[in-house]
């Protein structure tokens, strides 16, 4: 069930400050539908060409990169597929042949309607001795069903798939054949209907719900958790990466059971006054009161203007 709307709707922003959180200009990023952090693909493409020479760029950034110009590949192809050549270039140049930029850019040429340049990208992937594997199949699908070719051309790229098993259908491959078209269907694309759609946008400055939560517990997985957090985090993967202080698998588990999840002392009692003060004083800050008592002082305590 979807909880109702806090009221006032300034909560929101006093808690996205509280937890240390910038607002930036739209042309940067913004918070999309879903309250996730979204870069600008102009910005993504200015951010690829400053950095993609530093020492930490690395290929999935690269890849990144390519999977943001996607909705403007669609929109406006000759402005972006040249982007997308670019990026394919220096990836190579870079980092040498593999299977992320190849698919990226397979699937960016999907998005284009440009059939024939993914499976040029296909073969040429083949011709490197690089074999495609079931995201570079899926690619093809793609592509080939975005062009408007007629279904057996999908069919042969599934068959292929299947045969070389780089897909392994668990039920009958027509019948789950079947199914990955009406996927795809369903999946639609940015200018169209479908799940990626955004016709409608819901981009906004700060999130609409500070209080989300990504799993079971508030305490444990709140979903915009506070900046020194993040920090934290990040000081904890940098500073010791080899201790294996958690595993990647931390992050996705839906109870995190060796937390504690009872009640504190101040879950009984309230809070303590110290941070009672704070709040009081913070929101006095946000909430001056707006019609304060003129105090009127009577004529005998003032002082003279003009002491004779």
């Amino acid at each position: 069930m979807k909880h109702p709307k806090r009221r006032p709707q300034e909560w929101h922003e006093a808690e996205f400050h509280r937890r240390g959180h910038l607002t930036w200009p739209k042309e940067i990023g913004f918070w999309n539908q879903g309250d996730n952090w979204e870069l600008t693909p102009e910005f993504s493409w200015r951010f690829y060409l400053h950095n993609r020479d530093k020492m930490l760029w690395t290929q999935e950034k690269n890849e990144e990169t390519v999977v943001s110009q996607m909705p403007m590949v669609e929109v406006d192809p000759k402005k972006y597929i040249p982007r997308v050549e670019e990026i394919f270039e220096h990836h190579i140049k870079r980092f040498g042949r593999d299977h992320i930029i190849y698919n990226a850019v397979m699937q960016a040429k999907g998005f284009a309607g440009d059939f024939d340049g993914a499976k040029i990208v296909f073969e040429e992937m083949k011709k490197h001795e690089l074999s495609p594997n079931a995201q570079s199949y899926f690619n093809m699908m793609f592509a080939a069903r975005s062009a408007r070719k007629p279904i057996e051309i999908v069919r042969a790229y599934w068959d292929e798939a299947v045969q070389t098993q780089c897909i392994r259908p668990t039920l009958r491959a027509d019948f789950e054949f079947k199914m990955w078209m009406d996927q795809l269907d369903r999946m639609g694309s940015f200018t169209t209907t479908g799940f990626l759609s955004n016709n409608e946008e819901g981009a906004s400055m700060i999130p609409s719900n500070m209080w989300a939560t990504r799993g079971w517990d508030e305490r444990s997985e709140p979903k915009h958790p506070t900046r020194a957090r993040h920090l934290k985090e990040e000081a904890a993967r940098r500073g010791a990466p080899g201790k294996l202080l958690r595993s990647s698998f931390a992050q996705y588990e839906r109870r995190p059971w060796h937390q504690y999840k009872g009640m504190y002392p101040w879950d009984y009692r309230g809070p303590s006054r110290r941070s009672q003060e704070k709040v009081g004083a913070r929101v006095d800050a946000l909430f001056p009161d707006p019609d304060p008592e003129v105090e009127v002082v009577p004529y005998e305590r003032c002082g003279k203007a003009i002491p004779l």
